[in-house]
């Protein structure tokens, strides 16, 4: 088809698409942008229209019952009735046939598609230069009340347009597509599909806490849309920075399908600034959707927020901690619970302590030994427990300074009868310590910092997290818990203060409320179930500086563990071990040797960030390591395999680009057991990057370019910033802006 004349010796006039009346209200008329696809061609089938479809020409047509369509100003032509290649679409009844056909107009024709459920829907356009007529045109997407653009995109002339693209979009409400030629001859669309949003049932995709999951794996094995063939500088970029106000510390969380009121249905990211700003955002468009400025009741100025926010499912809430300064020099931490469609507090916020700027006690949990709660910086994420429904926060001290312990305090994420949160934990990682031989004083320390990472839970809600520097008492006793507060561990050994520093512990929820029993020296509503320490303990104190806690655990899939230790953690030290722990069985305390299924040394250097492990990588499951040499240069990127309850003992795989401190906590992206990728930020470049899961050294993506740079730098100072990656898309925080990385 090179012109309009030659069109109309075999076109027809356009009567139109299937209409389905509907007498739902009006939604609001919104199109977000999701991404380009020249990858999928004409090979629709089991990519898009699950919903319903309309292939030019094709004699099946499938409209959804939620939708209204009509073409106005196009004929009809038909290229090839069985053409070979797989620019053609399929044929929806006979998948094996193809059909080259369009609807097309010499100078511009409009598609309109009205959505009367009130809800969001994807929404796929096959653009197709069949006979290489060097077409480029632009469509825009219009608001058919208004009449105003919601979204412009162009596609220039060439191969792809030639071979077959789809523009994706997230459409609510009643929009008008235009569709224009902007060169050589007529404007064209081959095909309209309809799906849920990004292809996924509203709400089934969530990434709610830090690091992805609650194993703290850092993968994502729902990830259909990015592949190492399309995520490369030509046709994955960045989309959008959207200007926050104040700088993001965190990761930003994830869900689908949030229905925000006004503004419909929208796949959502949430972020929240040091300003204490919370933000929910078009996770494709960008568009803020709502925003919420949080301050703890009795403070008059913001301290900071540096703790990366979890979503519950049950409740429809986003829970941020957030400190605050007071006139009368103290310190105030605040848990807030926001409701996910609006922003507005789900319940009053729950003031968890104070403290003097000294960093003693003011006000706040205590344990049965009288130890004070006196962490002077919470520390980044909060963890929520499925299994009871509570929010833990956990808690260390700022650059070390003393005095300070490790802390963690539980509140249920359910209302209780007074509208409130209520308190249902307080865990002291050292209750009786004194100092712990570290040189700052530190009162117990005992930290849980684990820089940055999170606490992990298994499905069986127990808790796994990792401490610092602090005391450690090497007379062990029988653990005094019996009944109520148990243990899987007969006669388990335990230090005699019950003061756990250097440690990977096992804590599990109990039915303390209040601590009225008297009998947890650690706390209340939270009891140690078991622990490892390594046998140098001691010698990581004081001077020495050798933290066991600098990162954090990453529970691994039944399919890494063997008969005898089937279910295994993975933990890594400031030294660079490599940890392999039997969670049924982790070792405790031994003055001789690691009580671990397998300690790995010298091949990675000191660590400050968390694995992310690859559970369905073929032929076996793979740990990625990034850490950090103690000059001004880090590590390579690292894959080790674990099978059959062991780790390799070198790595399979080794990167060839060198990051810079503090090394890097990455992210897994991937379809099950195909198209990994591993994703990490580099701070100190300030690049995003994209390695090949399957071999480190083959770089996909590195953002340090003017088109796809990021907008200002990452707030490294104090804090390990870590990408997202959801729906087809890469979400970083920076100084300022919230960057969204996707196809273009």
């Amino acid at each position: 088809m090179r012109n309009a004349a030659r069109a109309r010796i075999i076109a027809f006039t356009w009567i139109g698409l299937i209409a389905i009346p509907s007498t739902s209200a009006m939604a609001a008329n919104s199109a977000s942008f999701v991404k380009v696809d020249a990858s999928t061609v004409g090979n629709w089938i089991g990519h898009y229209g699950a919903d319903g479809y309309n292939v030019s020409q094709d004699t099946t047509v499938k409209t959804p019952a939620y939708a209204q369509i009509n073409l106005s100003g196009a004929s009809n032509y038909v290229w090839s009735a069985s053409p070979s290649g797989t620019a053609a679409l399929q044929r929806p009844e006979n998948p094996s046939g193809r059909i080259a056909s369009t609807w097309y107009a010499p100078d511009s024709f409009f598609i309109d598609v009205n959505l009367t459920d009130g809800k969001t829907h994807q929404i796929a356009l096959y653009n197709l230069d069949f006979d290489w007529s060097i077409r480029s045109q632009t469509i825009n997407v219009r608001d058919a009340s208004t009449n105003a653009i919601l979204d412009s995109r162009t596609l220039a002339a060439g191969a792809a347009f030639h071979n077959g693209e789809y523009l994706v979009w997230n459409v609510q409400g009643h929009v008008k597509y235009e569709i224009i030629r902007t060169g050589a001859f007529n404007a064209v669309i081959s095909g309209i599909f309809f799906d849920a949003p990004n292809g996924t049932p509203a709400g089934s995709l969530s990434i709610p806490t830090y690091h992805a999951t609650l194993a703290n794996d850092g993968q994502n094995l729902k990830e259909t849309i990015l592949t190492p063939t399309n995520v490369s500088s030509a046709s994955f970029g960045k989309i959008v920075s959207v200007p926050l106000t104040g700088d993001v510390y965190t990761q930003p969380v994830f869900q689908s399908g949030v229905n925000i009121p006004g503004k419909g249905t929208h796949d959502t990211v949430f972020t929240v600034t040091n300003l204490g700003v919370a933000y929910a955002i078009d996770a494709y468009s960008g568009a803020v959707l709502w925003t919420s400025s949080l301050m703890p009741p009795g403070s008059t100025a913001l301290v900071g927020v540096f703790t990366t926010p979890v979503i519950s499912s049950l409740t429809n809430a986003m829970y941020v901690m957030v400190i605050g300064g007071n006139s009368d020099n103290t310190y105030t931490y605040a848990l807030f619970s926001l409701n996910l469609t609006d922003g507005k507090p789900y319940a009053p916020p729950a003031v968890i302590g104070q403290i003097s700027n000294t960093n003693t006690y003011v006000s706040g949990p205590t344990t049965a030994s009288g130890k004070k709660f006196n962490g002077n910086l919470v520390s980044r994420n909060l963890v929520l427990n499925p299994i009871n429904n509570a929010v833990y926060a956990s808690f260390s001290a700022g650059g070390d300074k003393g005095p300070f312990n490790g802390w963690i305090v539980g509140y249920n994420s359910v209302k209780n009868g007074s509208g409130n949160l209520s308190q249902v934990a307080v865990w002291c990682a050292t209750p009786n310590g004194n100092s712990g031989g570290y040189a700052d004083g530190g009162d117990g320390a005992g930290g849980i910092w684990m820089s940055g990472g999170g606490i992990a839970v298994d499905a069986l809600g127990d808790m796994y997290l990792a401490t610092g520097n602090g005391s450690f008492e090497q007379t062990l006793v029988t653990v005094p818990y019996n009944g109520r507060l148990s243990t899987n561990i007969p006669n388990l050994k335990v230090p005699s203060g019950m003061d756990f520093g250097d440690s990977v512990i096992k804590l599990r929820p109990d039915s303390d409320v209040n601590q009225s029993r008297g009998d947890n020296p650690n706390g209340w509503g939270l009891h140690v179930a078991d622990y490892f320490t390594p046998a140098d303990q001691s010698f990581r104190q004081g001077a020495n500086d050798l933290d066991v806690g600098t990162s954090s655990p990453v529970l691994l899939s039944s399919a890494a563990g063997s008969t005898a230790h089937p279910n295994l953690l993975v933990m890594s030290s400031k030294e660079g071990e490599i940890w392999l722990i039997d969670r049924n069985n982790m070792g405790g305390f031994n003055s001789l040797t690691d009580s671990a299924v397998q300690k790995v040394t010298g091949q990675i250097l000191p660590m400050f960030s968390t694995p992310a492990y690859y559970s369905l990588s073929n032929p076996s499951p793979v740990l990625y390591y990034i850490a950090v040499s103690w000059g001004s240069t880090g590590d390579f990127a690292k894959a080790f395999a674990v099978n059959n309850g062991a780790l390799s003992g070198t790595p399979v795989s080794v990167g060839t680009y060198r990051f810079s401190k503090p090394g890097s906590t990455p992210q897994i992206s991937a379809n099950g057991g195909s198209n990994g990728i591993v994703w990490a930020l580099d701070p100190g470049a300030n690049v995003l990057l994209a390695l090949n899961a399957g071999s480190l050294a083959m770089m996909f993506f590195n953002s340090g370019t003017a088109a796809n740079a990021l907008p200002s730098a990452m707030p490294i100072s104090g804090a390990f910033p870590t990408p997202m990656v959801a729906a087809g898309h890469v979400y970083v925080g920076t100084k300022g802006y919230l960057t969204i990385y996707g196809l273009h």
